[in-house]
């Protein structure tokens, strides 16, 4: 089951887009407030890489330089104790130069290691100095993301929810799968709706409940029969959803951590459905009762699946926090990757760019129409001088990762 950005959408209530000659615009949301936002999301991102690299750099070259000071003076102590050596031996007055010579001796030791000493107090100076500035440009990366990814609209392939039940109402947490391999997980602020604070009964998702739970004797007999238990009443504790599966974690009561129920659902890519359901998951593996989800059961939790799901999407309209960034399943905080994020963006955005800039009536603005639900329209720009002022403390290399975007066309680019 897929949350796409439509969904989102109709949960804050719908708007038209079109370009400036009244065409229709391809995208649901304003893309000219993306555009701006990634555009100084990635210009923070990039400034702080390239901070990054000269500090790494800088470190390297210091290391280096180290080594060969090392090398240096060990040579140096090396020549030195060969020289009074050989000047001990040709000398008659042996015992006096092997004691002035042993003093001297000791002297440029003491001074060889005092000197590889005060050159290692640099390089761990400059080490400290680097690893704490490498950290404060990762967390301006972090925050650049986390304010782009919060604020601004991109389009969501697939949403994966998680929720549990907290003293003071239900967490959710989503992570959302994006274009060009990008995924983020998003801590909603789901208690900003009521329903969401306070243990929610499975009649709320669907009414009358009733699930297969296992077996039972007869009444006075032995033949086992069914055991179908109305679970209307029992709260919703616990769920994941997405990727072709879903779990349910169900008790009688919720502040109880008896009677405990998991009801696991599973539709595979031609919509067969098959699942699991245990009890007595409280006990520990050993002593948990599990049977497989019964035929009659399965479009129940189908439609249980999606009423939840629904309304996770709701929810989703209100994120409060934003983590755990992913490109193509690597950390995105790690430096190729940032800048891989960047470029891939830039590449997906162009088209877009590129037919904006054709239906804007000026040269120097990115023009785009909303038509509101009464029919009513109004016109929304872009400055290409604002954009180029927010790249423009950047250096060349980082400049023309933007440069696809051409909002400062006095850049010239070569393309291999």
């Amino acid at each position: 089951m897929v949350g796409s950005a439509a969904a989102l959408a109709r949960t804050l209530g719908e708007m038209r887009y079109l370009y400036a000659d009244s065409e229709s615009f391809p995208l649901d949301y304003d893309f000219l407030a993306t555009l701006r936002g990634f555009i100084e999301c990635g210009a923070a991102c990039l400034s702080a890489v390239a901070t990054i690299d000269t500090r790494r750099a800088a470190v390297a070259d210091e290391r280096t330089r180290n080594k060969r000071n090392h090398g240096a003076l060990d040579r140096y102590l090396e020549d030195a104790r060969g020289g009074l050596e050989a000047a001990h031996k040709s000398n008659p007055a042996k015992e006096a130069v092997v004691l002035v010579g042993g003093r001297a001796i000791a002297a440029v030791t003491q001074t060889v290691s005092a000197e590889k000493s005060s050159i290692d107090d640099r390089l761990a100076q400059l080490e400290r100095e680097a690893a704490s500035k490498i950290d404060s440009q990762g967390e301006t990366i972090r925050i650049a993301l986390e304010r782009f990814l919060l604020k601004e609209r991109l389009e969501v392939e697939e949403t994966f929810f998680e929720l549990a039940l907290e003293d003071e109402g239900y967490a959710i947490s989503a992570v959302c799968q994006m274009p060009e391999g990008l995924s983020v997980t998003y801590e909603l602020d789901a208690q900003r709706k009521k329903e969401w604070q306070r243990p929610r009964k499975m009649t709320e998702f669907v009414t009358d409940l009733e699930v297969q739970l296992g077996m039972k004797k007869k009444f006075l007999g032995k033949k086992l029969i069914p055991e179908v238990v109305k679970v209307g009443d029992w709260a919703l504790v616990a769920a994941t959803l997405g990727n072709g599966r879903a779990s349910f974690t169900l008790r009688k009561k919720p502040e109880s951590d008896r009677d405990t129920t998991v009801i696991s659902v599973t539709r595979d890519s031609e919509g067969r459905v098959s699942g699991e359901v245990r009890r007595g998951v409280e006990k520990g593996a050993d002593d948990q009762s599990r049977i497989p989800l019964a035929a009659e059961d399965r479009d129940k939790l189908i439609r249980l699946w999606k009423n939840v799901e629904a309304r996770c999407l709701g929810a989703l309209a209100h994120r409060e926090s934003a983590h755990d960034f992913r490109l193509d399943g690597g950390d995105l905080l790690d430096d190729g990757q940032v800048v891989d994020f960047v470029q891939r963006y830039v590449r997906m955005y162009q088209p877009f760019v590129e037919q904006i800039a054709l239906r804007s009536p000026s040269s120097k603005e990115l023009s785009l129409k909303i038509e509101h639900d009464d029919g009513h329209r109004e016109e929304i720009y872009l400055r290409r001088d604002e954009l180029a002022d927010v790249v423009a403390g950047l250096g060349d290399a980082e400049m023309k990762c933007f440069a696809p975007l051409d909002f400062f066309p006095e850049i010239e680019v070569e393309f291999d």
